[in-house]
């Protein structure tokens, strides 16, 4: 007679789920009432209790499983890893080098910038490195969430090939009002007073022409909704600036709906801020002329963290963050093999020193924030992290960065089975996903890292760039469609 215990693993793993396509799929409290019933039909009665608990510690030695879910929030369906794996594979392109952007540096579109009055900027106009990118911390800058105003126009104003002063060469027009950046609220004040600031805007855009008005541009270095009291320029514009770009870190207006499949709920009200153009939040890791690029692989220094989340615990999807929580420290408890919480209060780190962790990590945890994207998704891309989403809306706006790759840079966990306690991360990340997917993702974040990140110097292929191009194209196509005048 053959008992449970002298089962193989493969065995087991036969018994766990016989086919990838979800056939015969048994939970952990499934298998186990099957080995009672081999071990009654073996006639082994006397130490069947005893039995069956060497029998559950097979198991969870064998799969690396973490102590029991509640039953209230275990499935009788568990969750098919393998088709989950395959479902991803065959999405997987095998060459995707020919999706590198191989722009030349003299080619670059010409930005004219403005240069506007005090009243419509924040502290002082020259170009200040440090107020840019931030304070270098090792290879981590202190570069902050709301400074993709400020880098642009640095970028711009200090580059050979991509500024003009001359109006009539000019692809494009920067406006960069208030660009330090800001949170919700001091948008709101900054714009306390919008009917002098649109007056003004008008003044001082002397080259704002119905021909040129569709390559003028303005940014929010936040969701767009952040300007929604700057109204006339940024939300509800008048004629002469509806038809500029509005650029900022999303397309979409998603806001907090607690328990919704996705947790975001989607609000119709777009139409009040035309021309939205969503971009990557600025890394606090940059790409430097002379230095190695943080995203590149160092031989020697591999990365000792398997699964790691950065941030707060108590903010944005708290669903997905109890679980996480759950998982790397209640079952894992905090092992860097498995699963690492490093959060704001975490030994009294700074968000550089946080950021920085992510450079010895192989996935890093990236659930929705106050909108479904996060800073931390660049601070991933950039440190050569595999990012892992908990939604299918994050970055949906940042198609011109990622699109050709997204689908191979990052690991999507389905919301509502990992709420419900039914995926397990280090079983989905470690025991079940195949080595050459892993090695794949990495390969492409290696490849494309820097067009998703903001160069420090001049760079012809980083995200900078990227932007520029595409607000070229995006100002042509609405050229051509009859959207702005032809000069």
């Amino acid at each position: 007679y053959l008992t449970p215990i002298d089962l193989t693993s493969s065995q087991w793993r036969s018994l766990m789920s016989f086919s990838k396509n979800g056939g015969l799929a048994l939970s952990r409290q499934s298998l186990l009432m099957v080995t009672l019933i081999f071990i009654v039909l073996s006639g082994i009665i006397g130490e069947s209790s005893k039995l069956t608990q060497t029998i559950k510690q097979t198991i969870d030695a064998t799969y690396n499983l973490p102590a029991p879910i509640p039953t209230s929030r275990v499935s009788d369906y568990p969750f098919n890893y393998t088709a989950f794996w395959q479902d991803v594979m065959d999405r997987v392109k095998p060459d995707l080098t020919t999706n590198i952007p191989h722009y030349e540096l003299a080619t670059c579109p010409k930005v004219f910038v403005y240069d506007l009055k005090n009243d419509l900027r924040d502290g002082p106009a020259d170009l200040n490195f440090t107020r840019a990118f931030g304070i270098a911390e090792g290879k981590v800058h202190q570069t902050g969430q709301y400074q993709l105003g400020r880098i642009l126009q640095y970028r711009i104003m200090s580059s050979k090939y991509c500024v003009t002063k001359d109006p009539q060469k000019a692809d494009l027009f920067y406006v960069p009002i208030f660009p330090d950046g800001r949170s919700v609220s001091l948008w709101d004040k900054s714009c306390k007073n919008h009917k002098a600031i649109l007056k003004s805007l008008l003044r001082q855009l002397q080259h704002l022409t119905p021909e040129t008005a569709c390559k003028h541009f303005f940014v929010v270095s936040k969701s767009f909704e952040a300007g929604t009291k700057c109204k006339g320029w940024w939300s509800d514009p008048v004629s002469a600036f509806a038809p500029a770009m509005r650029v900022s870190y999303t397309e979409r207006h998603f806001g907090l709906k607690g328990m919704k499949t996705n947790f975001y709920g989607e609000r119709n009200d777009t139409h009040r801020y035309p021309n939205r153009v969503a971009v990557p939040y600025p890394s606090s890791l940059h790409w430097q002329h002379g230095k190695d690029a943080p995203w590149e692989p160092e031989e020697q220094q591999p990365r000792n963290v398997y699964t790691l989340f950065v941030g707060r615990l108590s903010h944005g999807d708290m669903p997905v963050r109890s679980e996480i929580e759950r998982q790397c420290d209640t079952v894992y408890l905090n092992d860097p093999n498995k699963c690492k919480l490093s959060t704001d209060t975490n030994n009294g780190k700074s968000g550089s020193q946080l950021v920085e962790e992510k450079l010895d990590a192989v996935f890093c945890l990236e659930p929705g924030g106050d909108t479904p994207d996060r800073k931390s998704i660049s601070d991933s891309i950039a440190s050569g992290c595999i990012p892992v989403l908990f939604n299918n809306i994050t970055g949906t706006g940042w198609d011109m960065f990622w699109g050709p790759w997204k689908a191979q840079g990052h690991v999507s966990v389905p919301r509502e089975p990992f709420i419900r306690g039914e995926v397990d991360l280090h079983t989905l990340l470690r025991t079940t996903m195949p080595q050459e997917l892993r090695h794949i993702m990495q390969e492409t974040l290696r490849t494309y890292a820097r067009q998703f990140q903001y160069s420090i110097d001049e760079d012809s292929n980083d995200g900078i760039r990227i932007m520029l191009e595409g607000l070229k194209d995006h100002a042509k196509r609405r050229i051509e469609n009859g959207q702005c005048r032809q000069a």
